[in-house]
């Protein structure tokens, strides 16, 4: 579905990273650490599930990320994260692929309380005839004292035909 597995782990993990630096500069630099912005080259292999073919892409992975913590210890962290000019070649055809594909991570902690919604979007566009996969996912968890307290996942994903 969407970026292949392997793509859809790394990019997970440069997700984990830029939570890990964003949570650590707001310990350093106390309610509002500076926003992390960055652009890291990329290349990987993106499946279109409505042909079989796969897609070998190459762009740049833009992640911002900004922290912020209140005087009473909650911190909220917020990241953008979306592959910027992702473009690809399908293998056997040759057609041509822009591909869109944007994460966002709303993060709140406070106390033992932790809630969390995570909403990706991924588009395999062909520039032809060939029909577009497409991904969405919405997932929202919410951990209290108790344990989880809520757990919600929306995922569509498919095909759409060119006019």
């Amino acid at each position: 579905m969407g970026l292949g597995t392997g793509t859809r782990l790394a990019s997970r993990g440069l997700v984990l990273v830029t939570i890990v630096a964003a949570l650590f500069a707001t310990s350093v630099y106390g309610a509002a650490a500076p926003d992390f912005n960055v652009f890291i080259p990329f290349t990987g292999t993106a499946p279109d599930n409505c042909n079989g073919e796969v897609v070998e892409t190459a762009g740049q992975f833009h992640v911002v990320v900004h922290t912020t913590m209140s005087p009473s210890g909650t911190v909220h962290f917020d990241s953008l994260d979306n592959f910027a000019d992702l473009r690809g070649t399908g293998i056997p055809s040759g057609n041509k692929y822009p591909v869109t594909d944007t994460t966002h991570v709303d993060l709140n902690f406070d106390g033992p309380t932790m809630n969390v919604t995570v909403t990706e979007a991924h588009l395999v566009n062909s520039a032809g005839p060939t029909p577009n996969f497409f991904f969405h996912d919405l997932l929202h968890v919410t951990v209290n004292e108790t344990g989880l307290g809520a757990f919600t996942d929306d995922l569509r994903f498919g095909c759409t035909q060119q006019p």
